[in-house]
């Protein structure tokens, strides 16, 4: 394994036991391919590059298994989990049902309030592109945070608090093969057009024209992932247009 260089914050609450701070870098550099997928990971060379005690490594390492971040193997030790074809997919599917749903009810329910909502989103989102790094492989965590919000402004109407939260815990699901493709595949796609489409089409409330944009949308970033030919599978499974 390479020499790993911790990047997440260092900041420990009084509150927050020192395997749960170990977790929270351990996953924060895992979602953001600091660590790379089936990249080894060695208790004491962690525990160096992090300032953690081997067994808060060990701890935190058991529970990003139960995540499913981390495997571990009999003799083998820890790695990350590899990157899949098919669970990339599966991903893809939920997003499109959850997303397109979640737009059609915005748009038939939302009011002004979530209209001001979304065109606020899209403006964060908006000066957050103008300000990025000269390298498109800089994921900019702030630009990050508007792209989320956005997203879930679309979807916010929907009057439906249970489609919202599995709607996030879908999204973060696909943290990793977000940053995989913003730091390896994205090239020179232009984001914010595409969300700026998207924003026109929901404030005209255009069910079928945001729901083909949304589709769209995800469809381009998972054929790219696909085609760069991402680590896992081998299924070779192409996003239905």
């Amino acid at each position: 394994m390479s020499t790993v260089v911790a990047i997440s914050d260092t900041n420990v609450g009084p509150k927050r036991t020192l395997a749960t701070a170990a977790y929270d870098r351990l996953r924060h550099d895992i979602l953001h391919c600091v660590l790379k997928p089936g990249e080894r990971l060695r208790l004491h060379q962690l525990a160096e590059s992090y300032n953690f005690g081997v067994g808060s490594i060990r701890e935190a390492l058991y529970r990003l298994v139960g995540d499913g971040l981390v495997v571990s193997e009999e003799q083998r030790g820890f790695s990350v989990s590899a990157l899949s074809h098919d669970s990339l997919f599966d991903l893809l599917c939920m997003r499109l049902l959850l997303e397109e749903h979640g737009i059609r009810k915005s748009i038939e329910e939302g009011g002004v309030d979530w209209e001001v909502g979304v065109v606020s989103a899209f403006h964060r989102l908006a000066k957050g592109s103008s300000s990025n790094s000269a390298d498109p492989r800089l994921v900019d965590p702030e630009w990050e945070r508007c792209h989320a919000a956005f997203h879930y402004s679309l979807v916010a109407g929907c009057n439906s608090p249970l489609l919202l939260q599995i709607r996030e815990a879908v999204y973060a699901q696909g943290d990793r093969y977000r940053h995989f493709y913003l730091t390896y595949v994205a090239g020179q796609r232009d984001h914010l057009a595409e969300h700026r489409l998207l924003m026109e089409a929901t404030l005209r409330r255009d069910v079928e024209e945001a729901v083909r944009l949304i589709r769209n949308h995800l469809e381009t970033t998972v054929n790219s992932l696909l085609g760069y030919g991402i680590p896992g599978t081998k299924s070779k499974r192409s996003a239905e247009k």
